[in-house]
């Protein structure tokens, strides 16, 4: 199966936690390839319809330079084909970094890589050795770095995507009876971001949070694997960063809330108390600093002058049918619509719904292609 194929794609987003059921059948390409998702016109749509992640890192630490033997050589392929080639043909720009860290006179050298190495050098890219260690070669060249300065950039993408803080894990290798336990959390495109060390001496650059152990082998692309596998079935974020209960208090308290304040024309009306509101969002519109998120018969206002570097991700990562969860004063704008003058954001649950334009569409291709077969 193609690794960039909606086949592929399939294959490895049926992935589910728990024990395998028995029998256990055979899945086969042919079956693949005619019963992949249920709208999947094309390998990018079938992207759009899987579930958003938290963000990960992978910093992996080497005892010579990537291309100092052969050995070295072996592992930094495989590891960038397992952590980020076969992982970022599922997942968004979001999502997997891959940053090496050796040491040379005058202190420790980095280079992160993505996806986008596969636009590196000219041609059709394969993750065949050669080709990866060529523009891996042609990366260092552009982008190596002192890995202080490798690792500021990568807190700062990281504020960009998450509300709180990352959280820094050492992996150690391990046998089953010392791996997390099976639980599984969903896992929300704002939830903490990931950043695992392996193979790391010493202490971390950062503040330990915990120590992870995952299966081990001569190279790291099997932990890498296992442990992408992990936070997509989410094992990592129960264990790691688990989130605590929220509050279920929907729309229907916080009308409750305003229905004695009254309304004031050109003027908001905000009460003092400060209450946590959830509600799914059908609509939203951005008018310079200050986004509205509409919940139906009542509003959110988040200000960047309030929300500070939350307001960046929650307009970076807000859809249309996500689920907002928030703390605000209750209301009225001056318009008198109810409205929760948003004070913290707590976090942005992921809609499960697909778009009826979406559905369309794709059925519109899938039209498109049986057509063209036809001809």
């Amino acid at each position: 199966v193609a690794l960039h194929s909606s086949a592929c794609l399939h294959l490895l987003s049926s992935v589910r936690p728990g024990a395998a059921r028995v029998p256990t059948a055979t899945v086969r390409p042919a079956t693949v390839q005619t019963s992949c998702a249920q709208w999947s016109a094309s390998a990018r749509r079938f992207r759009r319809a899987l579930p958003r992640r938290q963000p990960i890192r992978f910093i992996l630490a080497l005892q010579e330079h990537p291309s100092a033997s052969a050995a070295s050589r072996a592992e930094v392929h495989q590891a960038i084909v397992a952590a980020c080639l076969v992982s970022k043909s599922v997942y968004d720009e979001r999502d997997t970094r891959l940053m090496f860290v050796w040491p040379r006179a005058g202190g420790m050298r980095a280079v992160t890589v993505d996806r986008s190495l596969l636009g590196v050098t000219e041609g059709r890219f394969v993750p065949a050795e050669l080709p990866v260690l060529e523009a891996l070669s042609l990366e260092i060249t552009a982008r190596e770095l002192a890995f202080e300065v490798a690792l500021e950039q990568l807190l700062d993408e990281c504020s960009r995507l998450a509300f709180a803080s990352p959280v820094a894990l050492r992996i150690v290798e391990g046998g089953p009876t010392e791996w997390p336990e099976g639980k599984n959390q969903a896992v929300w495109p704002t939830d903490p971001p990931l950043l695992l060390f392996l193979r790391w001496q010493g202490s971390l650059p950062l503040p330990e949070h915990a120590t992870l152990v995952a299966p081990g082998g001569r190279v790291a692309a099997r932990t890498l694997v296992v442990l992408q596998h992990w936070h997509t079935m989410g094992v990592l974020a129960a264990a790691v960063s688990p989130r605590g209960a929220l509050p279920c208090r929907g729309v229907k308290g916080l009308l409750e809330d305003v229905v004695d304040l009254v309304p004031t024309p050109g003027q908001d009306v905000i009460s003092g108390n400060l209450v946590s509101v959830q509600g799914t969002v059908v609509g939203r519109v951005r008018q310079g600093h200050v986004l509205f998120a509409d919940f139906g018969p009542a509003r959110a206002m988040c200000k960047e002058q309030r929300l500070g570097h939350e307001f960046r991700v929650l307009v970076a990562e807000l859809r249309v049918g996500d689920v907002l969860h928030c703390e605000g004063l209750p209301g009225l704008d001056f318009h008198g619509a109810p409205t929760v003058f948003v004070q913290h954001i707590r976090g942005i649950e992921p809609g499960t719904q697909i778009e009826d334009t979406e559905m369309e569409e794709a059925q519109k291709e899938n039209e498109a292609d049986s057509q063209q077969q036809q001809r």
